[in-house]
């Protein structure tokens, strides 16, 4: 019995410091002068403290450029080169910093597909690329000036540091990622009243902060747990928000594509989401917001059911997009739901079709998604039962595959983090070459 421990300690020794071997970051911050990493090959910029790393990322819609937030083994895209709207179609080979100042993706055929810093004005020759602490990818020319920088051109996280406002040259805001079904969203500082945050949807004011009286918004308010710190800067050259964390320096925003605004600890743990004025609990029926411009009153949220309704007041095929459909109902305050029309061979969804108060009833023989504003009585109104909610609710209800999971998941983070401790300890002691040995001898001698 002793044999075999020592020899499982031996094989568990040997099989970490292997392990280990991939602890120790072997990716760089800068990228010099014609220099190239292959990001085909899963290679990355890292910056110093490991938290953030820049490299290419495959949606439906193709790659991208994206800089990441690692965290417990997790990661979330923070940035997206041109906001997610010029996805190149090719796989990304090479992230290269060019000669001539620009930093650019290439396929395996050197073909150009993405200019990363394509909105600079002016390239400069010997421009470098570094990815800081921050999460701020910046390229430097010759001398250490900042030429441009991800922080100007900011996606839908909003990073500790980075500004938001009004510049004489541009205006920098939050923009939820390109949804079929969401309206496009931005959030920023009110052109007509800079001490204030608003969220705009094509054009019109969907939701406010509250005016900032140099301590906090009236509107905004998130737990005191996050240490969250805004300060409000305005001369005749700029106007702008920025913020920080006295307790962690990883806390972040995201927005979402559905306009709410959730803040995050550093190791996602703790988050708490502002509904804005969706409804995110069916349960509670939670109102919406303070804040939302809405000038219906109530929620804004709407909850998807399979079914269809046997009365329909406006039928459209002009719009093809679920979104526009959203848009529709919320601003006429007599609509409780929307679907689409019709689809096309191809699944598309095509065109509107709006129910305002006049009493539709629910029927199932043709079965299809469609949105009920949260704040007409499901119930009441449509005698629906809660087992008739979208698979996104009855999701809810299978807390036996929950129960099945906890043991892996348990086990998992377990692992991690004895990995984790090793990898610590394995970089304090990089310089000792006997720590292993030793620990070895140990274990066998036990």
């Amino acid at each position: 019995m002793g044999r075999s421990s020592s020899y499982l300690a031996i094989f568990y020794c040997i099989f970490a410091y292997y392990l280990s071997l991939f602890c120790v970051s072997q990716a760089k911050d800068t990228l010099g002068v014609d220099e190239s990493i292959a990001v085909y090959k899963g290679d990355y910029l890292e910056s110093a403290n490991q938290r953030f790393r820049i490299t290419t990322n495959y949606s439906l819609a193709g790659w991208y450029v994206t800089i990441q937030y690692v965290s417990m083994g997790q990661s979330i895209d923070v940035w997206a080169h041109d906001n997610y709207l010029t996805p190149a179609s090719l796989q990304p080979a090479y992230l290269t910093m060019n000669a001539d100042g620009r930093l650019v993706v290439y396929d395996s055929s050197q073909h150009r597909l993405i200019v990363v810093n394509s909105q600079q004005p002016v390239m400069i020759n010997s421009t470098t690329a570094t990815i800081l602490d921050n999460g701020n990818l910046v390229l430097r020319a010759p001398g250490g000036n900042t030429v441009w920088q991800s922080f100007d051109y900011p996606t839908y996280v909003w990073l500790q540091g980075m500004k938001l406002g009004i510049f004489q040259s541009s205006t920098r805001v939050l923009t939820s990622k390109p949804s079929f079904e969401q309206p496009a969203s931005t959030l920023g500082v009110d052109s007509n009243n800079t001490k204030e945050i608003t969220i705009v949807q094509y054009g019109s004011m969907y939701w406010r902060s509250g005016i900032w009286n140099g301590q906090n918004f009236s509107f905004l308010e998130f737990s005191d747990n996050f240490g969250l710190k805004f300060h409000y800067v305005s001369n005749p050259n700029e106007t702008y928000f920025t913020w920080n964390s006295s307790t962690d320096p990883f806390v972040f925003f995201m927005f979402s594509e559905s306009a709410n605004i959730t803040v995050s600890s550093g190791d996602f743990t703790n988050f708490q989401t502002l509904a804005v004025c969706d409804v995110i609990d069916y349960r509670t029926r939670k109102d919406q917001s303070v804040g939302c411009t809405n000038s219906c009153g109530a929620g804004d949220g709407f909850k998807e059911i399979m079914g269809d309704l046997d009365v329909w007041n406006e039928l459209s095929y002009n719009d093809n997009a679920l979104r526009f459909c959203k848009l529709k109902c919320r601003r006429n305050c007599s609509c409780y739901a929307y679907s689409n029309t019709a689809y096309d061979q191809n699944g598309v969804a095509l065109g509107c079709k709006i129910a305002s108060r006049s009493k539709g009833k629910l029927i199932s023989s043709n079965k299809q998604r469609i949105f009920f504003r949260e704040s007409f009585v499901l119930e009441k109104e449509l005698g629906l039962p809660p087992t008739q909610l979208a698979p996104s609710q009855k999701m809810k209800s299978k807390t036996w595959k929950v129960k099945l999971s906890v043991g892996a998941l348990v086990t998992f983070l377990g692992a991690l983090a004895l990995l984790y401790l090793f990898c610590k300890l394995q970089s304090r002691m990089r310089h000792h070459k006997g720590t292993l040995l030793f620990v070895i001898i140990l274990l066998i001698a036990n």
